[in-house]
């Protein structure tokens, strides 16, 4: 074991009394929850964020051929289109806000 750690582990005793080391170990088991609250924290908002940019594009298609839509009498498919996107975002923002 290091010196170091040894010394300040010492001094936490004497301060503390054996409740120092009762919050030693609970730092170290909460250490692989946090990692594992980080991970599935950053690939959700990966998704969002995925899902997001494709929603915008759809939508952006949407906004720049809106002459063709119209001519053409597309609204429902581009309707449908742009709501299957949405849904999607909505589904990766209700699994960030699960935990």
């Amino acid at each position: 074991m290091d010196p170091k750690l040894t010394y300040e582990l010492t001094a936490f005793h004497r301060l503390l009394g054996l409740s120092a080391f009762a919050g030693f170990i609970v730092l170290l088991a909460g250490w692989p929850l946090n990692s594992f609250i980080a991970r599935r924290s950053v690939r959700i908002q990966k998704g969002v964020l995925t899902a997001r940019d494709k929603r915008m594009g759809v939508l952006n298609e949407l906004i720049g051929a809106v002459k063709f839509i119209k001519f053409f009498a597309w609204e429902e498919r581009w309707i449908g289109r742009a709501l299957d996107a949405r849904e999607v975002e909505m589904q990766w923002m209700v699994k960030g806000d699960s935990y």
